[in-house]
């Protein structure tokens, strides 16, 4: 092929993870329901025991009131893994709305049995409780919820309500000003005079201690939160969701907090090295990558993030020793041997070796279209181009819209010499892509053998 026409992917299909993230995105920050719900589904073609991806997918129908379907995606969840703090109190919400308040109880006990730390878990119990009839142990659960997080304004909003029921007034009107302020989703540098009287009302009661500083996330509302009190993990999180939606300083900014507050979270070591490669600074984030295996030398991906970021660099046998590494603590690491395939392939013209790591990609990940190309391609460069075209075949069979897939087939038939066939996959190619530049120039070739 010459590597002129046939194209490789470089970074192949999405991991499950990957395609849950871009769902999640999409839904939170662009709050398009339905595609965020189409990629979850490719995240579960993917690997239909991807938890994050059912727990996703129940988050998102819940939002659109579709209670039943959420139920039965953290159920799914559950079957996955019963230790999940997440799906139980999931589920436990699902179930309130569907007025079943008893099993929702039992989902709540059981999310704060694994998390007890959980301030939403405490908060939601009280509701099903005050549903049921069982004020006291609901002040309880609210006081527990208010414990871990006096910034709760649902838990201070609820607690008012007992109180209202009571007929204790005061207290009632005293926990709705706390919850009003709570509430505000505005920046304080913002807030007009009589938002700020609201606010040091709630700062007099000694509810709330406000720094002047906001962090906002789509998926997590952190309104007036003090610094000091967010945890590690609070700060990764955030920092992940700023990373995935291009925010790259925000991100490097919540990392950086999330290591002040533990100097030896080999998650967070791992999040800043991806954020500082994505920013195009891959010496520091190696730096960062080898801090973290210093911490934990067995975690595959961090040691294939790293592989990454020496492929970016060009470093193609430092990369492949970090998917050997990750392929030794994760053999069933399929984007490892896709990608170690791909810097074989593309990069060292290394074929033999390539075609064996996408073979070992598809046992893993049969569906995996870009492997199936690459596979593809690296028979096109030996020469071996009717196994080429099985394989483009087959990449099509799964993803029939595959520009990729219709182009370089047309350019493997064009090798061997069969035009009429090969004009019609680059036809079809520029039908789903008008702009595809190497079938243009693919259909030339064709039009010019064609003459002679």
């Amino acid at each position: 092929m010459g590597g002129l026409l046939g194209f490789w992917k470089r970074t192949g299909g999405k991991s499950a993870e990957e395609w849950v993230i871009t769902g999640i995105n999409l839904f939170y920050s662009k709050g398009k329901h339905e595609k965020g719900l189409n990629y979850i589904d490719k995240a579960l073609k993917i690997d239909p025991l991807c938890v994050n991806a059912w727990l996703a997918k129940g988050t998102i129908l819940e939002s659109l009131g579709k209670y039943e379907e959420a139920v039965k995606c953290f159920d799914k969840a559950l079957e996955i893994n019963q230790n999940n703090a997440f799906a139980w109190y999931g589920k436990g919400a699902n179930l309130a709305f569907l007025n079943k308040h008893e099993e929702a109880l039992h989902c709540f006990d059981k999310s704060i049995e694994i998390n007890p730390e959980n301030n939403e878990a405490w908060c939601n119990k009280g509701a099903a409780l005050r549903f049921l009839g069982r004020e006291e142990e609901a002040e309880q659960s609210f006081e527990r919820a208010l414990e871990l997080n006096p910034r709760d304004a649902i838990a201070w909003r609820n607690k008012g309500e007992l109180f209202l029921n009571r007929g204790n007034h005061e207290e009632a009107t005293r926990c709705e000003y706390i919850s009003e302020v709570l509430s505000m989703k505005v920046d304080i540098s913002q807030l007009s005079y009589f938002d700020r009287d609201w606010m040091n009302k709630a700062e007099e009661l000694g509810c709330v201690h406000l720094k002047g500083v906001r962090y906002d996330n789509p998926s997590m509302l952190f309104h007036f939160e003090d610094i000091s009190s967010a945890d590690v993990n609070t700060w990764i999180n955030m920092g992940i969701v700023h990373s995935s939606l291009g925010n790259f300083d925000a991100a490097q900014t919540c990392f950086d907090f999330a290591l002040r507050k533990d100097p030896n979270d080999a998650g967070a070591w791992n999040q800043l090295g991806g954020t500082l490669s994505k920013k195009g600074i891959y010496e520091v984030a190696i730096g960062c990558y080898e801090k973290a295996l210093k911490i934990d030398p067995t975690l595959a991906v961090v040691w294939f993030n790293k592989g990454q970021t020496f492929s970016d660099l060009g470093k193609c046998e430092d990369a492949i020793q970090c998917y050997d590494k990750a392929l030794e603590n994760d053999p069933g690491h399929a984007t490892a041997w896709y990608s170690k395939g791909v810097v074989l392939g593309m990069l060292l013209e290394r074929y033999e070796e390539a075609i064996t790591c996408f073979e070992e990609a598809l046992k893993i990940n049969p569906r995996n279209s870009d492997a199936l190309i690459n596979k593809g391609n690296a028979f096109g460069e030996l020469k071996r181009h009717e196994e080429a075209i099985r394989c483009y075949d087959m990449a099509l069979e799964i993803n029939p819209m595959d520009v990729d897939a219709w182009n370089n087939k047309g350019f493997a038939l064009y090798q061997l010499k069969r035009y009429g066939e090969a004009n019609h996959c680059f036809d079809t190619a520029l039908d789903i892509d008008p702009n595809c530049e190497k079938a243009k120039e693919n259909k030339k070739l064709v039009e010019e053998k064609t003459r002679e």
